[in-house]
């Protein structure tokens, strides 16, 4: 089983591991909101026609969106932060900004990272930047 912590008190925000499928995080945020009767029904961004059986780890990799939620709901702008575990055992915790200037000051070579055709950066700002084959994501 994969493992999530409670959605935050009014149910907006809820960590996950990357292997829980999309559809199982809006099935868990829709009981949060039914034990605490609360008035609104908080749901992922990012609604891909794969929903039901797609996982967070893809949906993240693959900046999701779909077809309700469009480029303002897509991973991008809907993910608050993420750890990373890099093949070589390097942990980035993109919610610490002592693990994000440690990850810079260890793997930095000319302001970047390649780690099994990934690029990795983090830009003047303290957001970290990442890229494959096709596209760029950012996370703060």
């Amino acid at each position: 089983m994969h493992q999530h912590t409670p959605p935050q008190d009014d149910g907006s925000s809820i960590t996950v591991e990357p292997g829980l499928i999309a559809a199982e995080v809006n099935k868990i945020l829709a009981k949060h909101k039914t034990k605490h009767n609360l008035p609104i029904q908080y749901k992922i961004g990012p609604d891909p026609s794969s929903i039901d059986s797609c996982m967070i780890g893809g949906v993240v990799a693959n900046n999701s969106s779909g077809m309700c939620c469009g480029v303002s709901q897509n991973t991008y702008h809907t993910l608050k932060d993420m750890r990373v575990v890099f093949v070589d055992g390097t942990v980035l915790d993109t919610s610490d900004a002592e693990s994000r200037q440690r990850f810079l000051q260890v793997w930095s070579v000319c302001g970047g990272l390649c780690i099994g055709g990934l690029h990795v950066y983090i830009g003047a700002c303290g957001c970290v930047h990442w890229w494959a084959a096709y596209g760029c994501v950012s996370l703060v």
